[in-house]
Formats: structure tokens, C-alpha cells, sequence
């Protein structure tokens, strides 16, 4: 009989762990997509002074991450973040949407970049809340936990995963994207 309530509450813990993903994923989709539109209208107000290369890129990203918030995680993410540690350039070198974005008359569009990546950032924290657990009892652990999904969540925001090199391939394969941006 204990057996079958332990099992009743796993899997209604279970149950509620899935549905509050989906809640979150949904949470950051609208994020992102007020992100994007706040980004489209600033194009349409002052098209003449912002850079369209950033703004293309920025829009781009954040419409294929609109689109892939529930298979979005660490997991996913956290191979091609390693090569292009330790094999590519991206973490290494500032990348033209860094620099377009550095520019006093792109600071608003800076401005949704950052905060496309502090959601990212904290939708893997509160995604892998149970990793997160896990590592409290260590000092290292949710430091380089928190370093790791900030680099990543960056990286994402900024595009450096869905430009045209194999390892933007791989990542956006991963996420299962077949389609263009929507």
C-alpha cells in the first residue's frame, strides 16, 4: 500500500514537473516575442539610424527561439557550446552583432538583446532546477552552473548559434528546426 502512494505521488510529481515546463516554456515564448516586436517596431521608428545586419540577426534569433522553447535546454545546447569552446571562435572573439550592438544608436536594440538573455538564462536555470539542486551541496558547482548557462544563454541570444557554419546547423538540427524563421 506505501508502495502505491509513493508511486501515485511520483508520478503526480511527475506530472506537475512537466506541466510547470511547459508553462515556463510558454512564459519565455512571449517573452521573446514581445522582445521581438518591441525590436521590429524600433526598426519601423527609426529605420534610418539602425543597423539592419543586427536587427535582421537579432529578429531572426529571437524568432526561431520563439519557436523552440520546449525542446530549449542545457542538454541541447551544452555540445556545440563545448566545440565552439573549444574548437571555434564564438566565445573568443567579439562577433559583428557584439560590436553593431556596442554602438550608442543600437543601445536599445543592446537593450533586448540582454534581456532575450537574462530569460534564456533564467528559463535554463528554472528548467534544470533539479541539476541546480543537486549541485547546492558543492561551492564550484552552481557558479560554474550559473557562468556556463549565462555564456550559453549569450550566445544564443546573439545568434552565434543559428548563423550559416556547420555548428549553427548542427544546434538548429538538434532543436529539430526544419522551416525558416517565422
Amino acid at each position: 500500500m506505501i508502495l502505491v502512494g509513493i508511486g501515485i505521488i511520483s508520478l503526480l510529481g511527475a506530472w506537475l514537473l512537466a506541466a510547470w515546463r511547459r508553462v515556463e516554456a510558454c512564459i519565455l515564448r512571449w517573452k521573446l516575442y514581445a522582445l521581438r516586436d518591441r525590436l521590429r517596431l524600433l526598426v519601423i521608428d527609426r529605420h534610418d539610424e539602425i543597423d539592419r545586419s543586427a536587427f535582421e540577426r537579432l529578429d531572426c534569433v529571437f524568432s526561431v527561439y520563439c519557436d523552440q522553447t520546449e525542446i530549449l535546454s542545457f542538454w541541447a545546447i551544452l555540445p556545440i557550446a563545448v566545440a565552439e569552446f573549444f574548437w571555434g571562435s564564438a566565445f573568443k572573439t567579439p562577433t559583428d552583432l557584439t560590436v553593431s550592438l556596442d554602438q550608442p544608436e543600437n543601445r536599445e536594440m543592446a537593450e533586448c538583446h540582454d534581456e532575450a538573455a537574462k530569460a534564456i538564462q533564467t528559463f535554463l536555470l528554472k528548467r534544470h532546477v533539479v541539476l541546480v539542486i543537486l549541485l547546492v551541496p558543492t561551492i564550484v558547482g552552481p557558479w560554474l552552473l550559473y557562468r556556463g548557462i549565462k555564456a550559453i544563454s549569450d550566445a544564443v541570444a546573439s545568434g552565434n548559434f543559428v548563423s550559416s557554419n556547420r555548428t549553427s546547423t548542427a544546434l538548429i538540427s538538434i532543436l529539430g528546426r526544419t522551416g525558416a524563421a517565422r
